[in-house]
């Protein structure tokens, strides 16, 4: 009941707005925990202290943490031999300085995402990331490096039509983006 409560009141600090709650409560219970990240997940996994998160990381919501595999339970029983408690398969997950994980992404244990990288939305992540590139895919894989990823998305910010707008308050902000994207779907059906 104790850890049924504690789960429960992780929940409501991870869920909250309360930024500082939140940094401390998962201090105390991830490996490392750098100063800027921001994380919008709750799904840290059976072990979260083989998690260890660098400095200005982004995580998005959804991205689950998954450090350990069960499936070591199954192979004793397909040899008929009780299972050892001491074995595992399990491994850590390092997220280095300036990295961003995309909404809805898996990153298994054994793996390490390097420093300025990038993992889209939806991926699946085992293994090394080496910095500064670009990942997606289920297995994830190479698409492209950072550099590369980044005067794309200049590229397509300078054609919005807002972008130069400084006096846009949110509202008409909205409206513009609303007008734009979708008369932009709406010409590719």
């Amino acid at each position: 009941m104790i850890n049924a409560l504690k789960k429960r009141y992780f929940m409501y600090v991870i869920h909250s707005n309360n930024e500082k709650r939140k940094e401390k409560i998962l201090r105390r219970h991830i490996a490392h925990l750098g100063s800027n990240s921001r994380i919008y997940s709750d799904q840290f996994g059976a072990e979260p202290y083989l998690l260890w998160i660098g400095n200005n990381v982004i995580v998005a919501s959804g991205v689950r943490f998954i450090e350990h595999d069960a499936s070591y339970y199954n192979m004793y029983r397909v040899l008929n031999e009780k299972a050892d408690i001491k074995g595992e398969k399990m491994g850590a997950i390092i997220l280095e300085d300036n990295c961003f994980v995309g909404a809805g992404s898996i990153v298994l244990g054994g793996t390490k995402i390097g420093e300025n990288s990038v993992i889209a939305a939806g991926a699946v992540v085992h293994g090394i990331v080496p910095p500064n590139e670009v990942w997606g895919g289920v297995p994830a894989k190479y698409i492209m490096s950072v550099e590369e990823y980044s005067k794309k998305l200049k590229k397509m910010t300078e054609q919005l039509p807002w972008i130069n707008d400084s006096v846009l308050d949110k509202k008409d902000l909205i409206k513009e983006r609303q007008n734009y994207y979708f008369l932009k779907l709406n010409k590719k059906i």
